[in-house]
């Protein structure tokens, strides 16, 4: 008997009822008529709910009734995908995109998901990887960048509407402007040995969205390298006025106009992923991939200017640089901010630079490592990603225009919260402490320590009203912000590891490495309404393993593989 995966619907917020600490009613179970082990999705409203494996794909309603559910080789009378490698849902556009890898025979079929039926199919592209496919939303396009060429496709017909030699490679990102109806894009030289023989070559590329032609190309510096799991590319854009940001190894401005070089500021980002760093992963086994991601503060612009964080991530110091956005000049140099080995946030507050120092940074790593199984000894790869304190902490505050120290705090010992400002005042948490510093002087105006209170450590904080929200280890902690003082706290939901706000309600997660457990909560009183802990492995990922939030936060999508079979993102 094949296994199937169960989709459950569960109520979140059951009106004048609470459940202070039981499980979420289900309102409706389900199954799909396929395993699921490739996708296992719910769209935003909850009215579709997809789940596919590598031959067959299901969609069920918002009650758990199936719509369709077909094999892909009937969706084409044999003639598209049988089976598929790559497979990307995009609700908004009721598309499903499915690509059968076989060397020299690659088959594209583009399901409409609503019909359940194939809009086209087509064997015309070969040695496609995905990272080398695009949807574009705005254009209701694909962008296919091939070995010799780039094309765009009508996703609704699979028609070609341009194709150009003049640039290929991998894509890096990209920015649409629907004025102009025009695209920037970032395209790198993938990876592999066949790329050195290509003639690829990193481009920047101004293109006329609607014939593809170019006008401007040009080249920029450095290696674009990915997240090592999400596989994010890191590299960022930014438009402001005539001239265009390029974040990658530094800062790289171009004009707007006609894509000529202006300047650049070389530092390290985010690309350069700490490899070094990692001796064994939290399995206890070989890392052989790994990075630390968003320990560095983007680039914070103003009309004239741009800040910069600089230093390199193999030492513990940083610097902040301004720079005149017009000509690259650069203004000042603060002196050396010690103990720093991550600068994640800058903000402009009352008359202040303020620069964090140290807090929550992404760390990435894919490890491997040798088990025992029922067989004998077997390798498995564990793919990590969870966010960790790094650094000394503190709060420095920089004279914006002489870039002169005005006042450091190292009251932050042992972590340091993001910040949240209000009424002149900075607040962070810090262990068992939470405190507010007057921005202009640096004066401690608020020093509360919790320790009694059994809270555990900060883990991050922001503006709740009249209130500053603190996330601890343990608990939730609402302090007043006009003097610290403790509004509620409650312990009922302990080793929170993230918050999500959907619309006007709150949701903690507890996520491990196989358990992910939401539970909702009332942010005024702390009362926790219900918990619900997923068995499965699908989900679109942002709310963790088995789980999506529909817009109708009255409910949410569980994708429980529990007795049924698992299913992976």
């Amino acid at each position: 008997m094949k296994k199937q995966l169960c989709v459950m619907l569960i109520g979140a917020f059951i009106s004048g009822h609470t459940m202070a600490q039981e499980e979420l009613p289900t309102v409706w179970e389900g199954k799909f008529d396929n395993r699921a082990t490739v996708l296992s999705v719910s769209n935003s409203d909850g009215s579709m709910i997809m789940g596919t494996d590598e031959d067959q794909c299901t969609l069920l309603d918002e009650s758990a009734k199936v719509l369709w559910s077909t094999k892909y080789k009937e969706l084409t009378n044999k003639e598209g995908v049988k089976t598929a490698e790559i497979q990307n849902v995009y609700w908004g556009a009721n598309l499903l995109f499915l690509f059968d890898k076989k060397i020299g025979k690659d088959k594209i079929t583009v399901v409409d998901i609503k019909k359940g039926a194939a809009m086209w199919t087509t064997d015309q592209y070969q040695d496609l990887t995905e990272e080398n496919i695009e949807y574009i939303e705005d254009l209701d396009a694909f962008f296919f960048s091939l070995k010799n060429s780039t094309v765009l496709i009508n996703a609704r017909t699979g028609e070609k509407i341009w194709e150009t030699d003049k640039f290929k490679g991998s894509i890096g990102g990209y920015m649409y402007f629907s004025d102009a109806k025009e695209l920037l894009m970032v395209n790198y030289k993938p990876t592999g040995l066949a790329a050195l023989f290509s003639g690829f070559k990193n481009q920047l590329v101004r293109i006329n969205a609607k014939t593809g032609e170019i006008i401007w190309n040009t080249t920029f510096k450095g290696f674009v390298e990915k997240e090592a799991v999400t596989r994010r590319s890191l590299v960022k854009l930014f438009v402001k006025g005539d001239k265009v940001f390029l974040q990658l190894d530094g800062l790289q401005v171009f004009d707007y106009k006609n894509g000529q070089p202006i300047w650049s500021a070389v530092y390290e980002t985010d690309e350069q992923a700490k490899t070094g760093f990692f001796n064994r992963g939290p399995h206890g086994g070989r890392v052989v991939k790994g990075g630390i991601y968003h320990a560095i503060a983007d680039p914070l612009f103003t009309d004239k200017e741009v800040y910069l964080v600089l230093g390199s991530n193999k030492i513990k110091n940083k610097f902040i640089a301004k720079y005149d956005v017009e000509t690259g000049n650069k203004i000042w140099e603060s002196e050396k901010i010690t103990k720093a080995d991550a600068l994640p946030h800058i903000h402009l507050n009352n008359g202040k630079l303020i620069c964090q120092i140290g807090g929550l940074v992404n760390q990435q790593t894919v490890e491997n490592k040798t088990e025992s199984g029922p067989s004998g000894s077997v390798n498995v790869t564990y793919y990590n990603n969870e966010w960790i304190f790094l650094g000394s902490y503190g709060i420095m505050a920089l004279d914006p225009a002489t870039g002169k120290i005005a006042w450091r705090s190292e009251k932050f010992d042992k972590r340091i919260s993001n910040l949240v400002f209000g009424d002149g005042i900075v607040f962070a948490g810090s262990g068992d402490e939470f405190y507010g510093f007057d921005v202009q002087s640096g004066e401690m105006k608020i020093n509360v320590d919790h320790a009694k209170g059994k809270v555990g450590k900060t883990m991050w904080a922001f503006d709740n009203g009249d209130n500053v929200v603190s996330r601890m280890i343990m608990v939730w902690l609402h302090t007043a912000r006009k003097d610290g003082s403790k509004v509620y706290n409650t312990d009922k939901f302990r080793g929170v590891t993230s918050f999500h706000q959907v619309g006007n309600r709150f949701f903690l997660r507890k996520e491990t490495n196989s358990s992910n457990t939401i539970a909702a909560v009332d942010l005024k009183t702390g009362e926790i309404i219900g918990t619900l802990k997923s068995k499965g492995k699908g989900g679109g990922g942002e709310f963790g393993e088995g789980l999506d939030f529909i817009t109708d936060v009255a409910k949410f999508v569980s994708l429980s593989a529990e007795e049924c079979g698992e299913a992976s993102r």
